[in-house]
């Protein structure tokens, strides 16, 4: 969870990896197992089954997942043209149709897969369906190939939905830290500014009395001019106080509706009646900060947030069921926890939880 990665990676990478070693059925137990005529089929089975596998492996590690019409096109084409002349010239059966269909499904997005599997279909039972084979048979293989191409079709849409769905979570991610910088700014330019400019326009007139002479008015003046720049230092540190020290409670229910807007269900628990200010600040941030890491690394289904307390401490825990720990390091967000709740005496543990995923788990002293 130290580190950032792009939406899937691994998952994608992992079941394009397993469709390519899928060819290996086809090379090695089906091709295999064929009994082939003269050395002249011998070739041309060779050659179209060398370019089917190539093609299938082609498929997978450069074009599935992708929106580009023309080599998804070649895929499609090649694989059909190759299945049709390895069971046209020797009548090897129909499972050359069954790579075919499943590339035409995931090829395209689902409007235009569907009738690709539609035509491979009508392809397969019109190149493979030999004299006085019955129709019940006929039916099955129509059957068979139409449902590859279908779950090829909806594994598709669905990797797409996930695809979807981690960038959504990664732009909110984004776009909360950005309206947290706008309020930043809005608050300084609000607040800040008219305080400063006042004080501006103060030691301006400051400066005039002088210049007149004026002891009594300037010494006047002068009092104003502190009274505002100390108004200006207040107004400052409260606003650093208020980014450094969220109150935990809100922080938890922010928490929870953003987990669930991003698809994560969260449940929560403050099992304390009051949270000493020393521990409510720091650990507020921990929430802020553990919430991040969730949204950001954790590919987790749900997350449960708990604050309770113990004789002379206040425990908050942070456990989702996603990917683990993994052994990674401190992270920028872990470091930053660790230093904030040293300055207070607290201590911080991140760990795979004991039924898969991670816990997040804080511990502030309070004073007895």
């Amino acid at each position: 969870m130290s580190s950032a990665r792009p939406p899937l990676r691994t998952e994608l990478l992992l079941g394009r990896v397993v469709m390519i070693a899928f060819v290996g059925i086809f090379l090695f137990r089906e091709l295999w197992s064929v009994e082939v005529g003269t050395s002249k089929v011998t070739a041309v089975v060779v050659v179209f089954s060398v370019v089917l596998a190539v093609t299938w492996a082609w498929f997978w590690a450069l074009v599935a997942a992708s929106d580009s019409v023309l080599p998804s096109g070649v895929a499609v084409g090649v694989m059909l043209g190759s299945a049709s002349v390895l069971v046209h010239v020797n009548h090897i059966g129909v499972f050359p149709f069954y790579y075919a269909v499943i590339v035409a499904g995931a090829a395209f997005r689902w409007q235009v897969g569907i009738a690709l599997v539609a035509v491979v279909t009508a392809v397969t039972l019109a190149v493979w369906w030999p004299e006085g084979q019955s129709n019940a048979t006929a039916l099955q293989v129509c059957g068979i190939t139409a449902l590859l191409g279908g779950a090829a079709v909806t594994v598709r849409r669905f990797v797409g939905a996930q695809v979807e769905l981690e960038e959504t979570r990664q732009e909110l991610v984004g776009l909360a830290a950005l309206e947290a910088r706008v309020q930043l700014a809005r608050d300084l330019h609000d607040r800040l500014g008219q305080q400063l400019t006042v004080s501006i326009m103060q030691a301006e007139l400051l400066a005039m009395d002088l210049d007149a002479g004026d002891v009594s008015v300037a010494r006047v003046r002068s009092d104003q001019v502190v009274s505002a720049s100390r108004e200006s230092l207040a107004l400052m540190r409260g606003m650093v106080t208020e980014m450094r020290g969220p109150d935990v409670r809100s922080e938890i229910t922010a928490a929870q509706q953003v987990l669930e807007t991003s698809g994560i269900a969260c449940t929560t628990s403050v099992e304390t009646e009051s949270i000493p200010p020393s521990a409510d600040g720091v650990l507020g941030w921990v929430v802020r900060e553990g919430v991040t890491n969730v949204l950001r690394h954790s590919g987790a289904a749900t997350c449960r947030i708990a604050v309770r307390s113990t004789s002379g401490a206040v425990i908050l825990c942070i456990d989702d069921d996603g990917r683990g720990a993994g052994g990674a390091g401190d992270g920028m967000g872990l470091t930053h926890m660790r230093e904030r709740l040293a300055g207070v005496g607290g201590q911080l543990w991140f760990s795979d939880a004991a039924g898969g995923g991670c816990r997040l788990a804080a511990q502030v002293p309070v004073p007895s």
